[in-house]
Order: C-alpha cells, then structure tokens, then sequence
C-alpha cells in the first residue's frame, strides 16, 4: 500500500530540519575555529612584524592550529551557555510559582531588561565610550545572554505571536548570538596569540634551536648569531651560522630568529628553501633524565 504523500512530505520535512538543525551549528562551530586560529595566527607573527600570509596557510591548515585553541576557547563558551540556561531555568520555575498578574509583570520586566542588555552589548561595539568601560569578554557576554533572554521572553512585550514574527525574531537573535561568539573568539585569540609571542620573544631559547648552511655568505641581523667559515670544497656549504631559532617553516620558507636589535622586538629572518642552504634543527633538551 503506498504511503500517503502529506504524511511522506511531513517526514521528509522533519528528517531535514533535523538534519538543518544539526548542520547549521557545526558549520557556525568550524567557521569559529578556523576564524580564531587565523586571528591567533595573524596576532602572533605581527607581533614580530611578519604578515602571516606569507605562510600561505590553507583553510585546513587553519583549522588543524585550532586544536590547541579550540578546548579553552570551546570550554569558556559551554560555560557561559550552562550558565544562561541554568539562570533561565530556574527563573521560569521562580516565575512559575507567581500568580498570574505578577508572572506577566516579571515576564515584562526581564524582557526589557534583555532588550536594554542587547542594545548595551551593540553599542559598546560601535560606542568607544562604552569600550572603554566594559571588557569586550563582559560585552559579548551581556550581548549574547541578552539575546537569549529576550528570545525567551519576546512575547512578554506585547508583539504578534505568530510563527512567521517567532521565527524572525529567533533567526536575528541567532545572527547577534554568533556576533558575541566571534568577538569574544577574537579577544581571546588575540590574547593567546599576543602571550605567546611576548613568551618566545622573552625565551628564544625555548624554541628548536637551528643551524643553518649556507653556499652563500648571508647577512644576519640580531645579536645570537655566530657564523664561521667551513673549509670544504667550494661546490658545498661554505659558511655555517649557529645560534638562529627556528620559529616556524610553511610554504617552503624558514622563519628564524637570529636574536634582537636595540629597542626591537627579536628579528625573523625569511628565507626560501632552496638547494643553497642547509638546515639542521635540534630542539632543546627540557628536563635532564636521571642517571642509572
């Protein structure tokens, strides 16, 4: 017996918004990662004054780097989700033991209240007064517990509730959600990225240290580097420069430091990867075994 095609077309239409449902978040979620692993990225190598696009990093390759960013990142976010939905939660159930009269004037009054925490939270973007004042963490939190406040309470001010107005109202409180979540992953991978970089340029030596052999005599800026010459054959290496520090290799190019200037941050030198040098890459040795 063939199956009857509104109910085929209603099953069809729940399996895709279940399906829609699922996808959607995982989508915001990747684009997060791979927004806040460039952010740390591009904040980390201008701080020695190298543009990250010379690394020419893929979007996969972005997305890789943010696996040590993503648990710290992912864990504040969860955090301040449980927090919204436990503060939502248990203000219903408190709500819910009120008469009727007083639950509607509650509902109204925490509507407000969300409004005036989402109109606070857009223009502290745009208001450097207000930037001044509050944190941008403390301003994407308010921004996004706001929206989801109001999503909860929209009803409470009195406009239309019908589907096509819920809908709506729910789609642009979504858009300023994923607003609070990429301005707080900036921030925070801004910080990450500018911690580092302050770490490796306090402690270069904490990095593989790098020797590098070179056909030709190179120019090396910074204060750490001794070069020497090598007696060989003149179709070999012919100089050999130590005390550089490997800090990153993408894109067939070396990024090293070979120390610092006066009144600088430590130097990068770029050189491409090419059969007239050589480079042995030997990383530091942290704790010292134990004898025996």
């Amino acid at each position: 017996m063939a199956e009857n095609p509104t109910k085929a077309a209603a099953r069809w239409q729940t399996l895709a918004g279940a399906i829609s449902s699922v996808v959607a978040p995982i989508t915001l979620v990747t684009a997060l990662l791979v927004y806040t692993a460039w952010t740390r990225t591009k904040t980390f190598f201008a701080y020695f004054g190298v543009d990250s696009s010379v690394l020419g990093l893929s979007v996969q390759e972005y997305l890789l780097r943010s696996a040590d960013t993503a648990f710290g990142l992912l864990a504040w976010i969860s955090v301040g989700c449980v927090t919204v939905l436990v503060a939502v939660r248990v203000g219903s159930r408190l709500i819910g033991l009120l008469e009727t009269r007083w639950r509607r004037r509650v509902h109204t009054v925490v509507a407000w209240l969300a409004l005036a925490c989402v109109l606070l939270g857009l223009l502290s973007v745009v208001w450097p007064v207000l930037s001044g004042v509050l944190s941008p963490y403390g301003s994407a939190a308010i921004l996004a517990g706001g929206s989801l406040m109001l999503a909860r309470t929209w009803r409470a001010l009195g406009h239309p509730g019908g589907p096509a107005s819920d809908d709506l109202t729910r789609a642009v409180l979504f858009v300023i959600v994923a607003l609070a979540a990429f301005w707080a992953a900036t921030d925070y991978a801004r910080d990450l990225g500018t911690r580092e970089a302050e770490n490796v340029d306090r402690r270069p030596e904490s990095l593989p240290e790098v020797d590098l052999y070179s056909k030709q005599a190179l120019d090396m800026p910074g204060n750490l580097v001794v070069s020497s010459n090598v007696p060989v054959t003149p179709s070999t290496m012919s100089y050999r420069y130590v005390g550089l520090s490997l800090l990153e290799y993408d894109n067939n190019r070396w990024l090293l430091i070979p120390g610092r200037r006066d009144g600088l941050h430590s130097s990068v030198l770029i050189l491409k990867d090419s059969d007239d040098i050589r480079v042995e890459i030997a990383s530091p040795i942290k704790d010292e075994l134990p004898e025996g």
